[in-house]
């Protein structure tokens, strides 16, 4: 037992083991690549300016583009900065800020997701794509068992040639709901305070004749 349970634990990350192939300035986990190498579930990939990466994993390859900082997980993959294209036949997801994309079947599927400029992006190439929209990851932190999954909203469904743009400025669903208490609409805080000064103004406007006191009319 001593013998076979570390073996089964790394046939199982070889499983899920993704090979980079690296063009110009490229690191994993900080450490430069050099040609090829095999890379495991949490390693985090960086490219520098004019360089690029490729991630194959079974069924999937990922394409980053330069100046881009991405973590894979296996049949995840997290964007943090740059951009990337996912060609998947094994619904392989893509995280980015709060917006994950999900290949809508396990035929071939081919889509970019792009982070630049405080816009989020992204277009489908083939096959369709599921959008929806959660928690924003972090990067360190980001897991499969972390990800948006059970807790996102879909937003959209997009076919060949369509796109998805999220702008920072909109925010995280997710996030949003959490700044208010349990079932309070988001409107709902100024329904309060429009309202309090409603009725400070009419207060002013129409002062009340009844006496304060009886003895002091």
């Amino acid at each position: 037992m001593l013998l076979i349970c570390p073996v089964s634990a790394v046939a199982s990350d070889m499983g899920s083991a993704a090979m980079i192939s690296a063009t110009g300035k490229v690191t994993v986990n900080g450490n430069p690549v050099t040609g090829s190498m095999a890379i495991f579930p949490g390693s985090v990939v960086e490219t520098g300016l004019s360089s690029v990466a490729n991630l194959t994993v079974s069924g999937s390859t990922v394409m980053l583009q330069p100046e881009s900082l991405v973590r894979f997980d296996g049949n995840e993959v997290y964007l943090d900065r740059g951009g990337m294209t996912v060609g998947t036949s094994t619904t392989l997801r893509a995280h980015v800020k709060c917006v994950t994309a999900t290949p809508a079947t396990n035929q071939w599927t081919q889509y970019d997701v792009v982070n630049v400029g405080q816009t989020v992006q992204v277009v489908d190439r083939k096959g369709a794509v599921n959008i929806s929209t959660g928690d924003p990851f972090d990067l360190v932190k980001a897991s499969a068992t972390s990800a948006t999954t059970g807790q996102s909203q879909p937003v959209a469904s997009l076919a060949e040639g369509q796109q998805y743009n999220r702008h920072e400025s909109e925010g995280c669903p997710n996030n949003d709901r959490k700044k208010r208490p349990l079932g309070m609409p988001p409107y709902a805080p100024y329904i309060i305070a429009g309202g309090g000064l409603g009725g400070v103004i009419i207060l002013l406007l129409h002062p009340s004749r009844k006496p304060i006191s009886d003895r002091d009319p």
